[in-house]
This record gives C-alpha cells, sequence and structure tokens, in this order.
C-alpha cells in the first residue's frame, strides 16, 4: 500500500518482521476443548488451523495479536513519522546513516503518540534532527525497528478476539480448510473483528 505524506508525496514503506513468536494466538488445547476435540491425532492440523485464521485475522484488523518486531525504513527525517503497525509497543533503536555507518537518534528529541491503531513518532516542539544524514543515499536513510502486538502470550490477546478466532477456526476445520475467504468468515467472527478492524483513509 502506498502512504501519502506532505513531505515525501506517495512512497511505499517496506516493513519486514525481525522477530516473532511461535506462541500461538489461542492456546491449543483451549481450541481443541471449543472444537471438542480430544485425541492428539489432529493436533499439527489444529495448530496449522490456528495459524492460518490468525493470519486472516490480523490482515483483516490490521493487528498484531502476538509480538513481532518490525524494521522499517524513511528517506528523510520528517516531523511526523507514522508507525503502521498496531498495537503498538515499543522503539527499539531509531537511527539514521552517517557515512555509511547506522547512528542512533537521540531518544530525547522525539516522542511517540498514544493512539490504539497507529502511533506516530513526533519532533519535539524544541528540538531539532541531526543534519549529518548520508546525502548521497536517497532512499531508507533511516531505519526504525519497533515492537508491536497485544503481548509476548495469547494471555495477553483480548479474550473476544480470541472467541472471535475459535468460531473461526471451527469454520476451517469443519470445511477443511475451504473458507479461507475473507468473505467467508462467520458473521459473529466478522462482528467482533470489526471491533478491532483500523479503518484507513485512502487518498
Amino acid at each position: 500500500m502506498y502512504y501519502y505524506d506532505t513531505y515525501n508525496n506517495y512512497r511505499n514503506f517496506p516493513y519486514s518482521v525481525t522477530t516473532s513468536s511461535t506462541e500461538l494466538a489461542v492456546s491449543l488445547s483451549e481450541t481443541k476443548d471449543f472444537l471438542r476435540v480430544s485425541s492428539t491425532d489432529e493436533d499439527t492440523l489444529i495448530e496449522n488451523l490456528i495459524k492460518t485464521a490468525t493470519k486472516v485475522a490480523e490482515k483483516y484488523t490490521k493487528r498484531d495479536f502476538i509480538t513481532k518486531t518490525y524494521t522499517t525504513y524513511r528517506d528523510v527525517f520528517y516531523p511526523e513519522i507514522e508507525l503502521r503497525r498496531s498495537p503498538f509497543q515499543s522503539i527499539e533503536n531509531f537511527k539514521y546513516y552517517v557515512d555509511s555507518v547506522l547512528t542512533n537518534v537521540d531518544n530525547s528529541l522525539y516522542y511517540t503518540t498514544n493512539s490504539t491503531d497507529y502511533v506516530k513518532i513526533i519532533l519535539f516542539d524544541d528540538a531539532s534532527y541531526p543534519t549529518d544524514i548520508d546525502t548521497n543515499r536517497p532512499y531508507e536513510a533511516i531505519q526504525i525497528q519497533f515492537k508491536a502486538g497485544y503481548g509476548d502470550t495469547n494471555s495477553n490477546v483480548p479474550q473476544d478476539l480470541k472467541n472471535g478466532l475459535k468460531t473461526h477456526i471451527a469454520q476451517i476445520y469443519e470445511n477443511r480448510g475451504d473458507c479461507n475467504d475473507i468473505n467467508k468468515l462467520p458473521f459473529s467472527t466478522k462482528l467482533i473483528y470489526d471491533l478491532y478492524k483500523i479503518e484507513e483513509i485512502t487518498i
């Protein structure tokens, strides 16, 4: 998706996952209880269905359920930098290139907004970003690593989201993977996902 800002017009800023957890957004045992499955014969299948439903749910809601660390880039220092992954946890590092070497940006120069959707990195009114950024690097001269997600374990995922996931998983399980189309979400699941969905404005 292309994002618009007054400083750079349209630009597709990449987000790559640096680290992610193997934790399931809803536990295998909780899902099996919901599906009324007692044997271990289908544990691998059910785990895979949990992962599939979670990917669909994260794409639909535009939120990460379990903590991930992302790396993203910007071309220059903007007074406001929006991080389009949610829910935001923390900035891990904020760096820029000086003579082809990544150098830390002093964290006293900026703050992050409080938002349940996408946060922004904002420059303090009386602060200025460094001016020694590499001029021979027109793209991706700024590197930002940050964490997003509800938490490191599924106990941090809101219960209603987990309920939506279980209904979603049940439909996929009963149809053996024939319902991955987002338009075929169970009605109750979609109602829950919609409560958390980040609505983006396309310019």
